[in-house]
């Protein structure tokens, strides 16, 4: 074996960035340190969300929330994300402040039924109490997708 022997191929590279992601049960936050740096602080990572029709900001934390509007609740031209043209789902502020107007099409504090006895957490069962129509999320699954849709 070749390269066994050969220091230069048994080195590792180093990682130039250090990442940490908080999915917490409210909000998520993600924050960075450049390795490379001396005197490297940590920074918090600007997350891209709706915060309102039509409007994408940056904010320090995405909350922890996803919400299924109506299919005549918003037009679909102003769910529009930079990354998406027709997501599935709204998260993070959008979806605290629709969620609030119709809680039943919300899902929040999703890893709270991680330990709750009175439901099967092998089922995706989100948000609870919903209408049939509805698309269901595991409790599980929720967090992530927070991020990514």
């Amino acid at each position: 074996m070749e390269h066994e022997n050969n220091p230069q191929q048994s080195q590792t590279r180093e990682a130039k960035f250090s990442v940490g992601i908080d999915l917490g049960t409210t909000h998520c936050v993600l924050s960075y340190i450049d390795t490379t740096e001396e005197d490297a602080r940590v920074q918090v990572m600007p997350i891209s969300q709706l915060t309102a029709p039509g409007t994408v900001e940056t904010r320090d934390q995405l909350g922890s929330f996803l919400y299924q509007p109506h299919e005549h609740e918003m037009n679909p031209a102003s769910r529009v994300l930079p990354w998406s043209s027709e997501p599935t789902a709204l998260v993070g502020a959008i979806a605290r402040n629709l969620g609030a107007k119709t809680p039943i099409r919300l899902i929040a504090s999703a890893k709270s039924w991680l330990c709750h006895g009175g439901v099967n957490r092998r089922d995706a069962f989100l948000p609870a109490g919903s209408l049939k129509k509805l698309r269901k999320f595991h409790h599980c699954v929720q967090p992530s997708s927070t991020l990514l849709t």
